[in-house]
């Protein structure tokens, strides 16, 4: 009796555990300790790696393209790295610190932190090399777009530019906040101006900021420099006597001597500058900027021959990138197209980063005809990745210009076709290039470029001028008589203009009462010219004056017209004869006309006029 109770129980217990099945197996193992342990460190490990490995964490503010995003992965690697860079610039490495601190930051490139950190590393080091300019420029920049141009971060900015000697750049960034800055970021403003030869910036705002720079030394070496180049300001005399002084002070020295050379190149005076010359090198501090000033003045001294001497002998490289622009002007001022692009060639890589190299070597590549070099410059330039695509639209512009000379159409115009499908970093190349596309044949090009920029430069004479030729080239409708008018606005006294808007209200049939008042100015203003004729006979027509337009067109000389004044020509015949209802007359000078010589707006009206013709008179 006492067992059955056992052999139920023990009936039960297996009931149950053919009705659990495996879970009964796992219910026992949960309730172990290890097997919950090593369950839970499971879990956590899965959701550790989902939030480690995958870029998920944002760190770029607000509306900043591109967004950089990073993973866990990256932030434990950037502060390693970071680590690292610290522990080698307390050792004295400083080229495996910035090594430490590119990886750091490329792991997270929104880490402004570590950006400042080694930026203010790279200004302390004594001597700046070379080796980080592209380094220290890169990630300045980058810092700025980041931080949205802080003033903390451009002064920084400017101590990297300033340690480069980019005075370029200095102005370019710094100048637009140049008020905002501190005494130092002031004064490096201020030097930048002399240096880059604006005198009347200087000039400006040392008067605003005077009390602060006359209290600074080599500011004061800077404004004697300054007074004795202008010459009209102040006592040049006594300023010299200054200059001349600091020149011998032993801390002050070099600077006083470079800027002697700045002063005694604007004066043309070879023999002061010899002599500061002379002293710079014997403290091993001239310059390459300073050896192409000699140049330059040895040539306009009438020593040709010696300055390319010099020029081809001079084989100190350049430091940085406004450096090698400023030689390769000097050996072409000097006559030496060949070498200015050879040395370009040479240092373009480099400096890849630099815009205005490349556009400095097509320039001169186009200037020699060297159309095989132009073209391979075009191909360079989209294959550099430090330009970031900053140049791809001049470089489809110098893939067509060289294609085009090259005697293949196609291969032209197609890469005429994509170069506005990328942004032109300046007004001022977008004119540049829109010129030099109108006069190759490419004037549709040259007006989809120009017209974007109508806004920025509605008041510019010289560009409403640019895009009315454009726009007559281009034989663009929508464009011309806007164009020709707001030219005329800006210069109401050129003849050219007024020419031009004339030219555009005869073909558009418009304000002929307006037109032929320009006309008659500009045929008095340019007695003989025969498109100035041409054009006020087509205004005398219009408005109703045929005997006077029959009398000019009689007494025209048309032998040296063109295929263009030619057409034009007949076409004053055509519009009189159908005038006077001269139908056979009208014919005739219809079957002189070239079309395609025309404007489209006279091309219809001359085709709709021909047609209107009664059949059979």
């Amino acid at each position: 009796m006492s067992q059955e109770p056992n052999l139920i129980e023990a009936e039960k217990d297996d009931s149950l555990g053919r009705r659990l099945g495996s879970s009964g197996t796992l219910l026992v193992l949960f309730y172990d300790h290890w097997f919950a342990v090593i369950s839970l460190g499971i879990l956590l490990s899965g959701i550790l790696f989902g939030l480690f490995l995958p870029r998920i964490w944002r760190q770029t503010p607000d509306g900043f393209t591109p967004v950089v995003k990073v993973s866990g992965l990256d932030l434990w690697q950037a502060r390693s790295l970071r680590r690292a860079a610290n522990r080698h610039l307390e050792g004295g490495r400083f080229n495996e610190a910035v090594i430490a601190w590119s990886s750091a930051i490329a792991n997270n490139l929104g880490d402004t932190e570590v950006i400042r950190e080694a930026l203010r590393a790279l200004v302390a080091q004594p001597r700046v090399s070379q080796e980080h300019l592209g380094f220290g420029v890169g990630r300045a920049f980058w810092l700025l777009r980041l931080g949205k141009t802080n003033i903390a971060d451009l002064e920084l900015t400017l101590d990297v530019l300033g340690r480069y000697s980019l005075d370029n750049y200095v102005l370019v960034v710094g100048g637009p906040y140049r008020d905002q800055l501190s005494s130092a970021g002031k004064m490096r403003i201020e030097r930048a101006y002399f240096d880059l030869g604006k005198k009347r910036d200087f000039g400006e705002f040392w008067d605003k900021n005077a009390a602060l720079f006359e209290k600074d030394p080599e500011m004061m070496i800077y404004r004697n420099a300054w007074v004795v180049t202008v010459g009209n300001v102040g006592n040049p005399f006594a300023a010299q006597e200054a200059l001349n002084s600091a020149r011998n002070d032993p801390a002050h020295r070099i600077l006083a001597n470079r800027l002697q050379l700045s002063v005694s190149f604007a004066r043309q005076d070879l023999e002061t500058f010899a002599d500061a010359m002379r002293q710079l090198e014997d403290e091993h501090a001239d310059q390459l900027g300073h050896h192409v000033y000699q140049w330059l003045l040895l040539f306009s001294s009438g020593r040709q021959e010696e300055a390319r001497e010099l020029a081809r002998n001079y084989s100190h490289p350049p430091a940085t990138p406004s450096e090698v622009s400023f030689a390769a002007e000097g050996f072409h001022r000097i006559g030496l197209a060949d070498n200015a692009i050879a040395y370009l060639e040479q240092h373009i890589r480099r400096f890849s980063f630099e815009p205005e190299l490349w556009l400095l070597e097509g320039t001169y590549l186009m200037e020699a005809k060297r159309w095989t070099d132009l073209r391979a410059l075009a191909l360079a330039i989209r294959n550099d990745p430090s330009l970031q695509s900053q140049l791809d639209a001049y470089s489809y512009f110098a893939e067509a210009i060289a294609e085009g000379r090259l005697d293949r159409p196609e291969a032209a115009s197609n890469a005429a076709s994509r170069i506005t499908r990328s942004a032109i970093p300046s007004q001022s190349l977008a004119r540049e290039m829109a010129r030099t596309l109108r006069t190759e044949g490419f004037a549709k090009i040259a007006v989809d470029i120009l017209r974007p920029l109508k806004e920025s430069l509605k008041d510019s004479s010289e560009f409403w001028f640019e895009y009315t030729v454009a726009a007559f080239s281009a034989n663009s409708d929508e464009d011309i008589l806007p164009a020709s008018q707001r030219a005329l606005e800006l210069l109401p006294n050129d003849l050219s203009a007024a020419n031009n808007h004339a030219a555009a209200l005869i073909a558009f049939r418009s304000r002929p009462d307006e037109a032929i008042k320009l006309t008659l100015r500009v045929v008095s203003g340019r007695p003989g010219d025969n498109g100035s004729l041409l054009n006020h006979v087509l205004a005398l027509l219009q408005n109703g004056r045929e005997a006077d337009a029959e009398k000019l067109l009689r007494g025209m000389n048309t032998l040296n017209l063109g295929p263009a004044g030619t057409s034009v020509y007949y076409l004053c015949w055509f519009e009189l004869n159908t005038r006077r209802k001269e139908w056979a007359e009208a014919r005739a000078s219809y079957g002189r006309i070239d079309p395609h010589q025309l404007l489209n707006v006279q091309a219809r009206w001359l085709d709709e006029t021909f047609r209107a013709i009664p059949r059979g008179s």
